[in-house]
């Protein structure tokens, strides 16, 4: 019954051994319409010399331009292109057999639709649905990238053709952050450099601070040029226009596009108050009340995060009060393994280093095991769009584990005042993470990938591949800039590791996606959306981090105002009682200015290049200019 409303949808199902697997196509007929329906973006060729961006229609198909490395015969859509069009053609093929449809249909408790994939995913009939590789293309593609050594900028537009926009934004991302972070790095070493020739340490030398301060600037330009960048490659992908559609209260009800529904969304139905049409709905104030018990759960997790943080600190000998002064972290029973002579004491034994190993497993560990209880409470919210259950997720994610990693710096930053130990505590965690994302990410998968023996038992081999996952690889990148950036003072040498990891992040990623992972279907979409506000909110907030570290943690702003410090007789640093606020003043006075004058670069630096912005107005003109002539 499936297959044969599968095939009055217009799906071609193609010949295979395997009786629990469907492989299915479409006509170029089919596709072509469903491409009008979907008001996909191509070029179209309007004179002899002159193309633009406009809805692929069937009447003018022969003035649409082709990929050339498609395997479509018509040479109309690229391998992306296909795979999106036929599961748009699988979302709106409706049941209209009575015996499919009372099964599935009438057996429905989450009042959705009566389209076949919907209940066919509610009802978990479909174990996997996804598109499948296609040899030639992903070869090509990974040469591409892996190849030259010395290539920053991955190949783009050959990414986007098969991967689609999702995932060309991610590379193109990296590949951008990459480029930036040459400056930075050279910066970096220059600083490290002369602090070793003048034999200063981190917590006294005067010209660090202007790296962190630099490192602000830095930040806010990467971001606006990155922002330029994602929307120039929006324009080229054609999906610019996408913002638009997905605004809550611009939804395109003519055509039906829109944000994709969630099969798993459920509720009751009701009369839409815009459409008047039936729709599923459910109550907002519900899924309120289930983010407020997302955020106790996530909380709760937040809290054992922070005491296995405590305790690693105390066997590292971090923690230890001063004067015999009481001490809210302080445990005598984990401190005393980093006392003199001890078995974790730094300065006798390599032991030390295994509290760090410690940590950086728990925080892999509870990492792991929260990613299971997000996806259950982001599940339980019931999103109706994907989009909105992505983002939450990613929210819920991206705080737990940022507060997972930083948490142990900041405390070093902020609490206790030691930029010497956070500078250790950085480099460590920092290059021990990279090392095991270079271990986990690139050795392993490609040892077991060569030890890996398939057997053919009938069905596509991709279908025993790993779901790929966009967030681990967002993640890590988004970490990794946090590191560099919230605490740049601290270790500058930290943006000359990153651009080496992100060279070889690239590579990585794309041969995890050639080799170990199914193809995934991603969206087309107009940028990296929840991940661009996090990067947003990360720029500004290193302005704040690097001013502290100046002023309160380490005594570089001695160098500048020494009447307004002093040292007791145990070394350490103090403001003068009288005069201490003045320099607190001046601390967050120039946090101010340099706010100030990042929203200055942020106004003068425009977020569409003014190529773009001829592009945009001659395409208008053009097509407005047609739309007369036609009347």
């Amino acid at each position: 019954m499936v297959k044969k409303e599968l095939e009055k949808g217009g799906i071609v199902l193609v010949p295979n051994p395997s009786s629990d697997t469907l492989l299915l196509t479409a006509t170029q007929g089919r596709l072509e319409k469903q491409a009008e329906t979907q008001k996909l973006m191509k070029r179209r060729r309007i004179s002899s010399s002159e193309t633009i961006l406009d809805h692929f229609q069937v009447s003018n198909r022969s003035q649409f331009l082709a990929f050339s490395p498609s395997r479509d015969p018509a040479r109309l859509f690229s391998v992306d292109e296909r795979s999106q069009l036929v599961l748009g053609i699988l979302e709106s093929i409706m049941i209209q057999d009575d015996n499919l449809k009372r099964i599935l249909v009438e057996s429905d408790s989450k009042g959705n639709s009566s389209s076949l994939r919907y209940l066919l995913q509610s009802h978990k009939w479909i174990d996997i649905l996804a598109p499948l590789h296609w040899d030639e293309q992903k070869v090509e593609v990974q040469k591409l990238t892996m190849w030259p050594l010395w290539q920053i900028m991955p190949p783009i537009d050959k990414i986007q053709e098969y991967y689609g926009a999702e995932i060309a934004y991610y590379f193109a991302f990296v590949g951008t952050l990459a480029y930036w972070s040459i400056f930075l790095g050279c910066l970096g070493l220059s600083v490290f450099l002369l602090r070793v020739y003048r034999q200063d340490n981190i917590d006294e030398d005067e010209y660090t601070p202007f790296y962190g301060l630099l490192c602000f600037i830095w930040a806010i330009i990467f971001y606006k040029f990155w922002e330029r960048k994602e929307n120039t490659l929006a324009y080229q992908f054609g999906t610019l226009e996408l913002s638009n559609l997905v605004d809550d209260f611009e939804h395109d009800y003519s055509s039906g596009i829109g944000r994709h529904r969630r099969p798993e969304f459920h509720g009751t139905m009701r009369e839409s108050p815009v459409t008047g049409d039936p729709e599923l709905y459910y109550p907002s104030f519900k899924r309120k009340l289930h983010y407020l018990v997302s955020a106790v759960v996530t909380v709760s997790m937040l809290a054992i995060a922070f005491t296995m943080m405590i305790i690693s600190l105390n066997l590292q000998g971090y923690i230890r009060p001063k004067d015999e002064t009481y001490h809210p972290f302080y445990y005598p029973r984990f401190a005393s393994l980093a006392a003199d002579g001890e078995i974790f004491d730094s300065m006798t034994s390599w032991l030390f280093f295994v509290p760090v190993v410690i940590h950086a497993v728990s925080i892999f560990t509870l990492n792991k095991i929260y990613r299971r209880i997000a996806r259950k409470l982001t599940d339980w919210e019931n999103h109706e769009f994907q989009t909105d259950y992505e983002n939450s997720l990613i929210l819920k994610r991206f705080l737990f584990e940022a507060f997972d990693c930083y948490i142990s710096l900041f405390y070093l930053a902020f609490y206790a005042c030691d930029v010497d130990r956070l500078r250790m505590e950085l480099i460590a965690i920092f290059n021990i993470d990279s090392f095991r994302r270079i271990l986990l990410e690139v050795v392993v998968p490609m040892v077991l990938h060569k030890m890996n023996k398939t057997v053919d038992d009938g069905h596509p081999q991709d279908l025993d591949l790993d779901v790929y996952e966009s967030f681990d690889d967002w993640m890590e990148i988004l970490i990794q800039f946090g590191y560099v950036t919230l605490f740049a003072s601290a270790y500058p040498l930290a943006s000359l590791v990153m651009f080496v990891a992100l060279m070889i992040e690239i590579r990585s990623d794309c041969y995890k996606l050639t080799y170990l992972c199914q193809k995934p279907a991603g969206e087309e979409v107009a940028n990296i959306g929840m991940w661009k506000n996090l990067l947003q909110f990360m720029v500004w907030f290193c302005c704040l981090t690097n001013c502290l570290l100046f002023g309160f943690t380490s005594d570089q702003m001695m160098h500048y105002m020494p009447n307004f410090y002093f040292r007791d007789e145990a070394g350490d640093t103090h403001m003068v009682h009288d005069k201490g606020w003045i320099a607190i003043l001046v601390i967050f006075a120039l946090e101010r200015v340099l706010i100030y004058f990042g929203l200055a670069l942020n106004a003068m630096i425009p977020s569409i290049p003014e190529e773009l912005a001829i592009q945009l107005k001659r395409r208008k003109y053009l097509l407005h200019a047609e739309k007369v002539k036609a009347e």
